[in-house]
């Protein structure tokens, strides 16, 4: 079963002159619902936590409700294009309103807690994404904006549980009590193959491709690969604690990271981005990435994670993640692993 299901939520249409900023706790919308507070903001609008209101039924329940802001048409357009292709993720789209499930939290509230999940639970986790991945890539959509935000959590109701270590002795240890995910927030989605655009997405889990901002993919867009190596991203910081990425779009050091934890980028895609921009490759080897000799203005952090950088072995005990991780966060997305090839990947079969 993949991370996106069906359901049936009512269709929604927002009164005219009712804006985000208008919007106020208590507020009936259509008469189907009832506004009880904001639980999220974006470029594209604003999300609310909402009552169902049914004429016919005494149910009630909780449920997200996004309000599109008037300034994004474009956004809208493609939230509706997107809902009517995947019709499972309880999106029920009519005007500038989208209804969906409410979630508990996403992957970030994990991760910005004090323990680590265990690894049983982050390969649970991990087979959700890929296989949620698939089953977009498989109706030709490309998310373009995985990240932990948008992961979001049926429940993060974390217990503690007591285990022997490898002493003898009784440790304390933090599980999830439900590990159940969903991949949400469409706001970016595109068709496969899309013409180019820039995506809004934290540089954190942006593939090199987008980063360095490659004239060689316009003509046939992104691919699906920006999705599988950003799931990769959120995988790995599951396991580690955190971001993969430096926190830096200065593709020298992004390039310089990449090859120093995962391995040597491919000729081809080395090729194309030595064409465009000559001064990240080395000067003694045009196919190597190595870290600039100076640190690039404002880049002081990102400049000393790369410069601590270890290969992904040193970091993960694990040597059947670490090959996954390897080949979900190839540079070249020609040779990147698909979410398919993910989940038959050893790690996850």
């Amino acid at each position: 079963m993949s991370s996106l299901e069906e359901g049936e939520l009512p269709r929604v249409e927002v009164k005219k002159f009712m804006s985000t900023q208008s919007c106020r706790s208590g507020d009936i919308i259509n008469e189907l619902f009832e506004l009880i507070t904001i639980v999220g903001k974006g470029a594209s609008g604003t999300v609310w936590s909402a009552w169902t209101i049914r004429p016919d039924s005494l149910d009630r329940r909780q449920v997200a409700v996004k309000i599109c802001t008037n300034t994004v048409a474009h956004a809208k357009d493609n939230i509706q294009q997107m809902a009517r292709k995947i019709a499972t993720i309880n999106a029920k789209e009519k005007q500038d309103c989208f209804v969906s499930d409410l979630f508990a939290g996403t992957l970030r509230d994990i991760l910005l807690g004090e323990d680590l999940i265990p690894s049983q639970q982050v390969r649970e986790i991990a087979w959700q994404i890929f296989a949620g991945l698939d089953f977009l890539h498989e109706l030709d959509v490309v998310h373009s904006d995985i990240k932990p935000e948008n992961i979001a959590l049926t429940n993060v109701e974390m217990l503690a549980v007591q285990e022997l270590d490898k002493t003898g002795k009784f440790v304390t240890k933090f599980i999830l009590k439900n590990p159940r995910i969903k991949i949400i927030d469409f706001d970016e989605a595109r068709a496969s193959h899309h013409k180019w655009w820039n995506p809004v997405s934290t540089v954190q889990y942006q593939a090199p491709e987008i980063i360095c901002a490659n004239p060689f993919r316009i003509d046939t867009g992104w691919t699906e690969a920006v999705d599988v190596f950003a799931g990769a991203c959120v995988v790995d910081e599951l396991q580690t604690g955190r971001p993969f990425l430096p926190p830096t779009d200065n593709i020298s050091l992004v390039l310089a990271y990449l090859e120093q934890s995962i391995g040597r980028i491919s000729r081809g895609f080395a090729h194309e981005v030595h064409l465009v921009h000559p001064s990240t490759t080395s000067k003694i080897d045009p196919w190597r990435f190595l870290l600039p000799a100076t640190i690039p203005d404002g880049k002081e952090r990102s400049y000393k994670q790369v410069s601590k950088a270890h290969p992904l072995w040193m970091v993960i005990q694990r040597a059947d993640l670490v090959d996954l991780l390897r080949k979900t966060l190839y540079a070249d997305p020609i040779g990147c692993l698909t979410a398919a090839g993910a989940l038959r990947h050893g790690y996850l079969s």
